[in-house]
């Protein structure tokens, strides 16, 4: 809850005295700030409204254009703004015509004019609906002010994609080799909001044109930051797209400075690692196999890498797409295999001699384009920083490419390395201190955190009762299903509707029920404090040690009416991607005066400016039953004093999620 002095919302008292209302800030990738009467929200703050989160704003244009993700949830919050500025820019002009409770009733007619919006917004209506009666007089509002041309024709649609799908057969079956020997293919152009028009190779076009990459258009990027920022609503589809555009451009730059090394078989498998990357991703993305799995199978190290492996293979398989890789001029196994070890990394670690089996030594920086382990400066990250930003309503200050520009390969000893030009250090420690701020900004905000933790107890209580239907018709729960892509194909945020709605009525589905329902009313769990921990400690060590906590704080409890699982842990962690050391002191530079000879670059040169280190680290402590909110904080005021650290930001039991 933010209050303002510049807050539009007030009341007059007897007195005469104003009296500011509180109003709630929203920042909106459109507007930027806005902010809400405490009436609209409390009308955003019901499952009526929460359903607007899962309609498209332009329907079947997300099929089309995929930075069309946005829903009408995130419209009628900027409409209600928007008729509120209005409405008040009016009542400043005629004061005598225009009262405050007008103003109000325009916004709530702004905030709830799309209420009433079926499946996939005006297709509902205006083509579903006649077919079933023919003078239909259903509206979600006067329908005939709207033009039947703003809608699609999807039985056009349908044959505008036969039609699409006729010619590329037709394309791969020709023969027009140029000097690579790899078969000329066409392009298709997205239209992305990021990056603006991109131009990918029609082998890409089929990977994307098949049900288990538009799974990843349900799997929102940022997770359940959708639920904090609703502009940030786009999903693992896109920003997979994104970061294949930025594979290739990087690769094509490396080409075009080094012909020797860089191939265009090189530069097709490097856009095929960047589009396929994120296929393993489970439900909210890092929720699902950070929090999710190691609760349930705790002996487990899956990790959403090894999915996205799995699900390629998959993916190839159910679609016959490996036919496709070779017309495209692939060798096979070979090039699979390299595209495989851009995504996960080496697939016989063992080696250390080269643990990579696709490309050799002297090709080795093509490993650090998509997903770098040797430095951390990959195109992956380029990618989420400028489309969760754009998203987000936040500015990117990272210039990724001013930073591309000046990329180059350079021999260092037996190995190859992507190295900077010096001047660029600054740019390259605003992009660590970019993601920096991104995860402190949203990925670890505490009512993420909370939230997370409230899906996460939901899925642990659903797990053994919802079942999905993996080969053969076997039947696995949901953490299970990670063993068969089948059953893991069908694995989405839509999991969440699908507890919600479920008619189970074992206890553990209806407490999971309690806790989703809880989410859409926002009734969350307490935020009670957060305690800093010293950036010296080993946090490996400390990690394993935060199970322990709940237990200790409830112990604290005289009357003993708390008990572990009242409390919620979690850890809250923000780094420079190298734990507590400036990550630029293991990258490459090479000069304007010696080119060709790369060189670290010692922080002392640079400026006496730097942190001693690039880590911050802690706990933040939830508790689920605002009836006992009070108690636990007392309890961990207590720990934290236990603990010989008491420099905490505590919570608030008016605290506003």
């Amino acid at each position: 809850m933010n209050n303002m002095d510049s807050s539009p919302y007030f009341i007059r008292a007897q007195n005469d005295r104003t009296i500011q209302l509180n109003a709630k800030c929203f920042n909106d990738p459109v507007h930027g700030h806005i902010q809400l009467h405490p009436l609209l929200v409390k009308v955003i703050d019901t499952p009526q409204f929460q359903r607007l989160r899962n309609i498209k704003q332009l329907g079947a244009t997300y099929f089309v254009y995929p930075g069309a993700s946005h829903n009408r949830f995130e419209h009628c919050i900027g409409t209600c703004h928007l008729a509120g500025e209005l409405a008040r820019h009016l009542k400043a002009q005629h004061p005598a015509l225009v009262d405050d409770k007008d103003v109000l009733c325009i916004e709530l007619a702004g905030l709830c004019h799309d209420l009433g919006h079926g499946p996939y917004s005006h297709m509902f209506d205006m083509k579903f609906l006649p077919k079933f009666e023919e003078n239909h007089k259903w509206t979600v509002c006067n329908l005939m002010l709207y033009s039947q041309k703003a809608t699609f024709d999807l039985v056009g649609q349908v044959i505008n994609l036969l039609t699409m799908m006729s010619e590329e057969n037709a394309a791969i079956s020709r023969s027009s080799s140029g000097g690579s020997g790899r078969t000329v293919l066409p392009k298709k152009c997205f239209q992305d909001p990021v990056h603006g028009p991109i131009e990918l190779h029609l082998l890409l076009v089929k990977i994307i044109d098949t049900p288990q990459f538009q799974r990843l258009r349900n799997i929102k990027q940022l997770g359940t930051t959708y639920l904090i920022y609703p502009g940030a609503s786009h999903n693992r589809f896109e920003h997979c797209i994104g970061t294949s555009h930025l594979a290739g451009e990087l690769a094509r730059t490396l080409q075009d400075k080094h012909p020797d090394l860089v191939d265009d078989n090189d530069v097709l498998c490097v856009e095929i690692a960047g589009l396929c990357h994120d296929l393993g991703h489970g439900p909210y993305s890092h929720v699902f196999d950070d929090k999710f799995l190691p609760q349930v199978c705790p002996d487990t190290n899956w990790k959403h890498e090894k999915g996205s492996c799995a699900m390629l293979d998959h993916l190839m398989e159910q679609n016959n797409l490996k036919d496709a890789l070779e017309a495209a001029g692939l060798t096979m196994p070979r090039d699979f295999q390299f595209i495989k070890e851009m995504i996960a990394g080496p697939l016989n670690p063992e080696n250390k001699d080269w643990p990579y089996e696709g490309r050799t030594k002297a090709k080795g920086f093509l490993y650090e384009i998509v997903s770098n382990d040797v430095n951390k400066v990959d195109v992956d990250k380029w990618d989420y920083f400028a489309r969760d930003y754009y998203h987000l309503g936040i500015k990117n200050s990272f210039d990724h490419k001013r930073f591309m520009h000046f990329l180059k390969v350079l021999q260092v000893g037996e190995d190859t390395h992507i190295c900077q030009r010096d001047k660029e250090y600054w740019n390259l420690l605003e992009m660590f201190h970019v993601r920096s701020s991104l995860h402190r900004r949203a990925c670890k905000h505490r009512v993420r955190s909370t939230i997370d933790a409230m899906i996460c107890d939901a899925l642990v209580l659903a797990d053994q009762h919802i079942k999905i239907s993996g080969k053969d018709g076997i039947m696995y729960s949901i953490s299970k299903s990670i063993d068969d892509m089948v059953a893991y194909e069908k694995l989405t945020d839509n999991i969440f509707y699908q507890i919600l709605y479920s008619t189970d009525q074992h206890a553990d589905m209806n407490k999971a029920r309690e806790i989703l329902n809880r989410i859409l009313c926002r009734n969350l769990y307490k935020h009670v404090g957060t305690k800093k921990l010293p950036s010296s400690k080993d946090r490996s060590k400390n990690s394993s040690m935060h199970s322990k906590i709940p237990g200790e704080i409830a112990e604290l409890d005289v009357d003993e009416e708390l008990h572990k699982e009242d409390i919620v842990v979690n850890d809250f962690y923000i780094d420079y991607c190298m734990g507590a050391k400036n990550p630029c002191d293991h990258y490459w530079f090479y000069s304007k005066d010696e080119p060709n000879t790369p060189r670290r670059i010692n922080k002392d040169e640079i400026s006496d400016m730097f942190p001693k280190t690039f880590q911050d680290w802690g706990i933040q402590v939830f508790c689920k039953e605002p009836t006992k909110f009070k108690k636990v904080k007392q309890c961990f005021q207590k720990w934290c004093q236990s603990e010989g650290n008491a420099n905490q930001e505590s919570g608030s039991d008016l605290d506003e999620a």
